[in-house]
């Protein structure tokens, strides 16, 4: 039974009908309690009496809240209607510390982070480690160092930025990252004050721009488009509510997801232009073709449009045999018909490669249990960068995604 705007959910109003897939409903809703808009996924009515499908819709919201990547969608809760009582508790989003007070030195935000780590690998394991925050090296610096004015802008080595937006999915810094230095380059270091920023930037592939998101506390999340080296940025028009964003990969256009409307923004003009309806995204990506991949949330798989407009169909479908319960974040290979992109199944989880035309069967590239996966990248040098358990991997591949050698794998900063 349709569930009409203005019906409650638990804590949530639910707004308007998103999208449907073979799993369920996916509606627009607001979470009354904390004041966000949240997307609301419902098992149909005929599959919720089945003692089959409901087992698999619960582990399939277990599976995604062990995902954290800027373009995928936290799970809230799982919630029961009519009896989508509480069934289970899902947080997958850590506190916000920036609700802290600026004055809170950086030693007590670390602690904090580290006590309440979702990850109980890289949770705090001992009471008197705190220590090391209070009175050890980790303590409070010097008071020269903590009269620097305190700010959520994105303050990092040019290193550690390219190395932690890579992991987001932003090839081009990667590539500089890994490639090896000339001997004669000097050391860079710069920062970027950016009030208000919700994830992470995004540079463009040129290097040139920066792509970012921010949320007053009185107004709606937009985007903005900021030149490397200025201080002036320019609001992108209709990126209220702003979900996602993907680079051309001339850096000349952006693909903007708001309210599951896609769009296309042109810098050059300065216009922009609606592809139409395509619903809640789990990453995407674009290739020299005017093609872009998209994961698709309602039935959890891949599919593609052109930027040029036109219908959304298709391009993998769910393994049943390996109980496959999720397609996401697709990447292109350099030939742009190959892509590699994550499955969540109950065997055989990993990142494999695919095709647009479909000649090639789905291929396990590199198996993996995706676990905290913020997402992964492929960069010119050869390399495969994708973030997975709290660490930032770099495996060696040819230019169909194939493994070549040994994996480095790192703490993610």
């Amino acid at each position: 039974m349709p569930i009409a705007p203005g019906s409650r959910i638990g804590p949530y109003e639910v707004i308007a009908r998103l999208g449907e897939g073979g799993m369920g409903v996916v509606y627009r809703g607001r979470d009354a309690r904390l004041q966000r808009d949240v997307a609301l996924k419902l098992l149909p009515e005929h599959f919720a009496n089945d003692a089959g499908r409901l087992p698999r819709f619960e582990r399939e919201a277990q599976v995604l809240a062990s995902l954290n990547h800027s373009n995928i969608a936290q799970i809230y809760g799982l919630e029961q209607v009519n009896g989508a009582a509480v069934l289970a508790k899902i947080v997958a989003s850590p506190p916000d510390l920036e609700l802290l007070p600026a004055s809170t030195p950086a030693s007590i935000r670390l602690l904090l982070s580290s006590a309440l780590n979702k990850n109980s690998a890289q949770r705090l394991q001992h009471i008197g480690d705190t220590r090391l925050f209070l009175e050890g090296p980790l303590a409070a610096p010097t008071a020269t160092a903590a009269a620097a004015p305190a700010s959520r802008g994105f303050r990092r080595t040019w290193l550690v930025a390219a190395l932690a937006i890579a992991a987001a999915g932003a090839g081009f810094l990667a590539a500089l990252a890994l490639r090896q230095r000339p001997e004669t380059a000097p050391q860079m270091r710069f920062e970027i004050a950016l009030p208000g920023l919700i994830g992470t930037p995004i540079p463009s592939p040129d290097g040139k721009w920066i792509l970012y998101a921010t949320q007053p506390a009185d107004g709606k999340r937009v985007a903005w488009l900021r030149p490397i080296g200025s201080d002036t940025a320019q609001q992108i028009p209709g990126t209220e509510n702003i979900n996602g964003a993907l680079w051309s990969p001339d850096s000349r256009r952006l693909a903007t997801l708001s309210d599951g409307i896609l769009r296309i923004f042109d810098l050059a003009s300065g216009s922009s232009r609606a592809l139409g309806q395509v619903g809640a995204l789990r990453g995407g990506s674009w290739n020299r073709d005017g093609v872009i991949i998209m994961g698709r949330v309602p039935d959890n798989i891949i599919v593609r449009t052109a930027d040029s407009g036109g219908e959304v169909t298709p391009v993998t479908k769910l393994d049943a045999g390996r109980k496959e319960v999720l397609h996401a974040i697709p990447v292109f290979l350099p030939d742009g018909n190959h892509f590699l992109y994550l499955v969540v199944a109950g065997t055989d989880s990993g990142i494999y490669r695919a095709s647009l035309d479909n000649t090639d069967a789905p291929t396990r590239l590199i198996a993996l249990a995706p676990n905290n996966f913020n997402g992964m990248s492929y960069v010119p040098s050869g390399h495969l960068l994708y973030s997975n358990e709290g660490k930032l991997s770099a495996q060696r591949v040819d230019a169909m995604g194939n493994p070549q050698g040994s994996r480095s794998r790192g703490r993610q900063p």
